[in-house]
């Protein structure tokens, strides 16, 4: 929850016009910060772009004729992802697939078959999880392993 938060605070430091739609726990809001209450605070767009950090069968869900774009932020650690997927990240409606690693990007392509690698490879962008190195700090006196 920490990395999917950061990211839609980040995203609001560039453009507080943001909807948020989340799971809420019954303290919920003892847990959020100003810019997340804004965003949970507000109506959602009809025409704004669908962001959705889930496994592709939530995504059907939330897919809308009436949003300019969706993308979906897939996580996924197997080698091939499960093949009744594919129908879902060729939807039409489904602009963007946002993977954090080579890794997701070929397990993705693993399971597709060649005529629609093409649609996929236009769709789907890597931006790596990265860190935080004001939270990550490695023991800089740690023995280095052989």
């Amino acid at each position: 929850s920490v990395h999917t938060r950061s990211i839609v605070n980040e995203l609001f430091k560039l453009n507080q016009n943001i909807y948020l739609d989340c799971p809420k726990n019954p303290d919920w809001i003892r847990h959020v910060n100003s810019a997340e209450m804004s965003m949970i605070d507000r109506e959602p767009y009809l025409n704004g772009i669908d962001i959705v950090i889930s496994t592709p069968p939530f995504w059907r869900s939330i897919l809308s004729n009436n949003s300019k774009g969706f993308i979906g932020y897939l996580i996924w650690e197997g080698k091939s992802i499960p093949k009744y997927w594919i129908p879902i990240l060729l939807d039409k409606r489904v602009t963007g697939i946002i993977v954090p690693s080579i890794h997701v990007r070929d397990a993705v392509f693993n399971t597709l078959e060649l005529k629609d690698y093409e649609e996929i490879k236009r769709k789907i962008y890597i931006i790596s999880h990265g860190v935080n190195t004001t939270i990550f700090k490695p023991n800089e006196n740690a023995k280095k392993r052989i």
